[in-house]
């Protein structure tokens, strides 16, 4: 079959179109979700060399419901480094469905060692087994073990920055809505990495450029997703943060996603109504990349993608 879009990914970026293609996988069914999971987990290993100024430990945190979710937790061991009282909570992708907090492994030992911050990879439970409200539920005391322990990990409450990729996008602009009202536990900033917002993305009733959305992640899985994820339930705010009506409050964002990815749009859209309610926004497209081009580490667009990110850290938690 003829490919749409092939002729304009970036050159660098399409080893992983290959990649991805050779492993023939599809998002249909439960079958093949489990078959997607092992290789999503293959993939997601921690890396062998630890910077010498970085502690790396796998913890425990205790949800609502008296179970237990993993987290990583990465600080940075130079004496007198003031950075390392900014944190980071990072929630990972795998459209709401897959993935682990190790996935992110590389850019988080980077970060620490090199911006100094205190960093939590957090996980969550999975639909469709744990369907919405659960894999929000858990994010939300993933974010807030890292705020009430904070004082025991010197961080500044006031200093805490939260993140996520794709779906994990999804979930921090979701924690993000469901503490508008929260005087305590405050986001001090916010960056969705290509983040999966609305539900309609992908059906016939929200069809996109078709020249978005060939590779990596599909209108078909995108549909799969947030269907095993919304079990029916009502397509409202923060189950599918598009939905929300007043975007007044929500922390400063940051936004980046790739030119050819499936959520351009619906990313587009909420940057704007974030711009239009007041709420100190920066957003960055990335020529010629596909969804997860993070993934191809030394890539151009990788390499101006990470650059973007740390920068809005940078500012908004003010580092050093």
């Amino acid at each position: 079959m003829s490919s749409k879009s092939l002729h304009l990914v970036a050159n660098d970026l399409k080893p992983l179109v290959t990649s991805i293609q050779e492993m023939d996988l599809k998002l249909e069914n439960q079958l093949t979700l489990n078959a997607y999971r092992d290789v999503v987990k293959s993939l997601s290993m921690l890396q062998k060399l630890v910077p010498n100024n970085v502690t790396r430990n796998e913890i425990k945190i205790l949800l609502r419901d008296g179970s237990q979710s993993k987290a990583i937790l990465y600080k940075n061991n130079e004496p007198n480094n003031t950075n390392t009282s900014a944190g980071l909570v990072h929630i990972h992708g795998g459209g709401l469905v897959m993935g682990l907090p190790e996935s992110n492994d590389s850019r988080h030992l980077n970060l620490c060692s090199k911006l100094g911050i205190t960093i939590l990879a957090i996980s969550y439970r999975k639909a469709p087994e744990h369907p919405y409200p659960t894999p929000l539920n858990d994010c939300e005391d993933g974010f807030d073990w890292f705020y009430e322990n904070a004082e025991s990990l010197k961080v500044n409450i006031n200093r805490i920055a939260l993140s996520g990729d794709s779906a994990g996008g999804c979930l921090a602009a979701a924690l993000s809505q469901l503490k508008l009202n929260d005087k305590t536990n405050k986001i001090a900033h916010l960056l969705l990495l290509y983040p999966m917002l609305d539900a309609s993305t992908g059906s016939k009733a929200n069809e996109k450029d078709p020249l978005l959305g060939e590779f990596i992640w599909t209108a078909e899985m995108n549909q799969f997703s947030w269907s095993a994820y919304l079990n029916d339930q009502p397509r409202t705010s923060p189950a599918v943060p598009a939905a929300l009506k007043s975007h007044t409050g929500l922390p400063s964002c940051w936004i980046g996603v790739g030119a050819l990815d499936l959520f351009l749009d619906e990313n587009i859209e909420y940057a704007r109504k974030l711009i239009k309610a007041g709420v100190k926004t920066e957003f960055d497209i990335y020529p010629a990349a596909i969804h997860g081009f993070p993934m191809i580490e030394e890539a151009e667009s990788t390499l101006a993608f990470i650059n973007d990110f740390t920068n809005s850290l940078i500012k908004a938690l003010k580092l050093t």
